[in-house]
């Protein structure tokens, strides 16, 4: 491979790997992001609808119908679609066989229903009783997909929170990397991030205790022997941080 090509290669990997561990050290930003942003999208669609909605409505005429024909279809999925179509008169003209957009099982030929028409355009009808459903819908939906992404935030900040805290205030000591192993219920890109295997041990007992780092992309067999700085609650010893940066300068 020519040397320009090979540096080139060489910086693409490196920068993959970078973004890949800005990801790895927050796990949780993906589904934030994810959650969040559908939450926000699905939100402003729901609004955009809502006030729409509220436009037709100042300018529409409720008049009776009449539901005149239901067509029934079987989908390519299995599922039955219905269509419902009403008659009625506005301005002394008949309307017949308008499509409605909404249908619900207590819909039946001959069954007199209030819808909303355009006084403009007099062949659109909504149905008054659905005339919010799809504004709802996306808002409510909306509005769950965002709170699970706030629920991660919260998560996210905790975890933070705690790290600088066990930094701050713990008891730190020197741990010995024995090895580690790939963490198979976290997938970037078809590759699986490692954990550290490290040990220290501890002052009261002289029993070593076995501690397990955060996601990382480093591969643990690189690393086996060197020293890592381990910061301990001392209250309870199974609240820990290992800190894997401190490798190249203890290590």
């Amino acid at each position: 491979m020519p040397p320009l090509k090979a540096a080139f290669e060489a910086y693409k990997m490196e920068n993959y790997m970078r973004n890949e561990s800005i990801m790895i050290k927050n796990p949780l930003w993906i589904l934030k992001v994810i959650f969040g942003g559908i939450g926000i999208i699905m939100l402003s669609i729901g609004v955009i609808l809502l006030i729409q909605t509220f436009d037709f409505i100042d300018s529409a005429v409720v008049v009776e119908a009449e539901i005149t024909k239901i067509e029934s279809d079987i989908t390519n999925d299995g599922e039955t679609r219905h269509r419902a179509y009403v008659d009625y008169e506005y301005n002394g003209e008949e309307y017949g066989r308008v499509k409605l957009d909404e249908y619900s099982e207590s819909m039946y030929e001959g069954k007199k229903i209030t819808v909303y028409i355009d006084s403009d355009n007099p062949g659109e009808v909504r149905l008054k009783s659905m005339v919010y459903f799809v504004p709802v819908v996306f808002m409510g939906l909306g509005a769950l997909f965002f709170s699970i992404g706030a629920v991660f935030v919260v998560i996210d900040i905790k975890k933070k929170r705690k790290e600088r805290a066990l930094i701050k205030n713990g008891r730190k000591v020197f741990g010995e990397i024995q090895g580690g192993f790939a963490d198979k219920t976290y997938r970037v890109n078809g590759k699986n991030p490692y954990r550290f295997k490290c040990t220290y041990y501890d002052v009261n007992s002289g029993q070593p205790v076995i501690c397990i780092s955060d996601r990382t992309w480093e591969n643990p067999d690189m690393h086996v022997g060197k020293q890592v700085l381990i910061y301990v609650d001392s209250n309870d010893s199974s609240h820990y941080y290992v800190d894997l940066d401190s490798i190249s300068k203890y290590g």
